[in-house]
């Protein structure tokens, strides 16, 4: 899923990967990427595949692949306990984190709150 993929991107992008790919192909690949999610668009899956390779060349494990999912926690028992967490703020990826005060590095804005009800 594309929007999973971007949430990768988002996160692989807050822990300064265009520094360590600075003057490399897959800084172009990246750029053009970030570029299209900051104008509101979404990249092809083309588009990510090419990022993929050109990260896997240079040693960066994963790249763009992996997923995450929200699973209620077991033995829950009775009322109605909410989980408090904060995402994409334009929900163009799936990126979940559970700490307050994070910023979308992609778009530079505070992440949104949502809460479930289990």
């Amino acid at each position: 899923m594309i929007s999973q993929r971007i949430a990768r991107i988002c996160e692989l992008h807050g822990d300064d990967l265009a520094g360590f790919l600075a003057g490399t192909d897959a800084a172009v690949l990246l750029d053009r990427v970030v570029g299209v999610v900051r104008a509101g668009g979404s990249p092809g899956e083309d588009e990510l595949d090419a990022l993929d390779d050109a990260l896997a060349a240079l040693g960066v494990d994963a790249g763009t692949g992996g997923t995450r999912g929200f699973e209620p926690v077991p033995g829950l028992g009775g009322g109605h306990p909410v989980i408090e967490f904060w995402a994409c703020p334009t929900g163009a990826c799936d990126r979940r984190v559970w700490r307050a005060g994070e910023v979308c590095t992609l778009l530079e804005r505070p992440m949104r709150v949502l809460r479930l009800t289990t």
